[in-house]
């Protein structure tokens, strides 16, 4: 699956990498640019957007993903993800609600199954699934600044989860500190904002946004970690992507058992990779002096220095406590950093 945006950064030299991100090369003035105020720009290639439309988007929604759709308005969006039948997660998606629907905003590289596999279910309803391949993402953080297509705000005045409306698009603000978010653009204003924002603007490539999602407990699903977790592996019902309380969708019966009667054995934790090491999502991560495996790479992202990094990974709960962890070779130790949110034994309610 194509978007023009991800097109356009190709032909700027962008080269893809294994794991569907695209490294965008930086000069040497942007990576050395100083301070967590300035405004950045982030090319996000990795992602696309969906629609789905009708007079019934809403309810077949709802019916489909692990959010509840009915607590947000057109001033909000949520995250969800979308399950197999036994509980494990096939793609994680941004949710906003535009004019027609809603946008589905997910990994380039599962929408065309997702999509494939939602209009299963769509059967005599008013509901219709489209790719917006002339949609473009961008990530923003830093101070506001203005630009050729008007004035960008600072994340850090809009509420948490809140949809800011730019013409010709949205902004979506993230949850956390430092503020971060998306900007949805048609393609050509995409490009104009880009190439045209004021010098002292930087432009990062994906792997530094992924880096910010690292550092607010997003977790990410890509074709190598697809159907391997259930939501609450990846935290999901820790930062409200989950609902307890909403009817039936794909895989439900399992992720409500895991949260009312046992608990979730395995967390999603946040760890510093104190070389550059070529990691891939989906390695495995061992105890120390061990070769027991207790999780697997989730994300992983260089800071822009390229010397060292971080890491989102899976680890069994007995584990949680372990002074740091490893891939494979004693040499490459991750030591756990602080996550935004409480992992231990959050979200379960052990009956019995």
């Amino acid at each position: 699956m194509k978007t023009r945006w991800r097109d356009y950064l190709a032909r700027q030299g962008v080269v893809e990498a294994p794991d569907g991100m695209m490294p965008l090369g930086l000069s040497r003035d942007q990576t050395e640019t100083s301070g967590d105020n300035a405004a950045r720009l982030y090319s996000c290639p990795h992602l696309a957007v969906a629609r789905c439309s009708g007079a019934q988007s809403r309810t077949f929604l709802q019916s489909q993903l692990t959010c509840d759709l009915q607590v947000i308005d057109n001033d909000h969006w949520t995250m969800g993800a979308y399950c197999t039948p036994k509980g494990r997660v096939l793609s994680i998606l941004r949710i906003v609600p535009d004019e027609t629907g809603y946008l589905l905003i997910g990994e380039i590289s599962l929408l065309t199954d997702l999509l494939d596999r939602l209009r299963i279910y769509v059967m005599r309803a008013d509901v219709a699934f489209t790719f917006e391949s002339d949609t473009a993402v961008l990530g923003l953080s830093g101070i506001g600044f203005a630009s050729p297509i008007g004035q960008i705000p600072a994340l850090s005045t809009l509420p948490e989860r809140s949809l800011h409306g730019l013409m010709p698009g949205h902004v979506l603000r993230e949850r956390g500190n430092p503020a971060y978010g998306l900007i949805l653009l048609p393609t050509d204003t995409a490009i104009r904002l880009w190439e045209d924002a004021a010098s002292d603007v930087m432009r990062c490539d994906a792997d530094q946004w992924i880096l910010l999602e690292i550092r607010a407990g997003n977790p990410r699903v890509t074709d190598t970690t697809r159907e391997r977790f259930i939501p609450q592996t990846l935290n999901l019902d820790l930062i409200n992507a989950v609902s307890f309380n909403k009817g039936c969708y794909p895989g439900q019966e399992i992720v409500a058992r895991v949260h009312y009667r046992s608990r979730p054995k395995h967390r999603m934790i946040r760890v510093a990779v104190p070389q550059r090491i070529s990691a891939q999502i989906g390695d495995p991560v061992f105890l120390p002096n061990k070769e027991q495996r207790v999780g697997e790479v989730i994300a992983h992202a260089h800071a822009m220095n390229h010397t060292h990094g971080e890491m989102l990974i899976s680890i069994t709960v007995a584990a949680l406590d372990a002074p740091h962890y490893h891939l494979g070779d004693e040499n490459n130790q991750l030591s756990r950093l602080p996550i935004p949110y409480d992992v231990t034994d959050a979200g379960s309610t052990k009956s019995e």
